[in-house]
């Protein structure tokens, strides 16, 4: 399956962490994460950002499905004699 990203150039208005697309060279390259400062990217080697997207981009645009199972109706919290605790609706 391939996701198609709105890949942005340049480099993000907003610091936090960032889906990169890395060119490490004419012909190579590879996607990492990364931390933009809110002045330069902050990471432990050299790299060359030709593209990112926000974490929650990437997130909106992946359907993750969550690692534990889950049975039952939504959780709520509920007033117990030793505080909240969760419970079935």
């Amino acid at each position: 399956m391939k996701i198609q990203l709105q890949w942005k150039s340049g480099t993000p208005t907003e610091p936090g962490m960032y889906f990169i697309a890395n060119k490490l060279g004419e012909l190579a390259g590879e996607f990492e994460f990364a931390r933009w400062s809110g002045s330069e990217w902050l990471c432990d080697h050299p790299i060359n950002p030709i593209g990112y997207v926000s974490l929650e981009t990437l997130k909106n645009n992946l359907s993750i499905q969550w690692p534990e199972e889950y049975s039952g109706e939504l959780a709520a919290k509920t007033r117990g004699t030793t505080g909240y605790s969760w419970g079935e609706v």
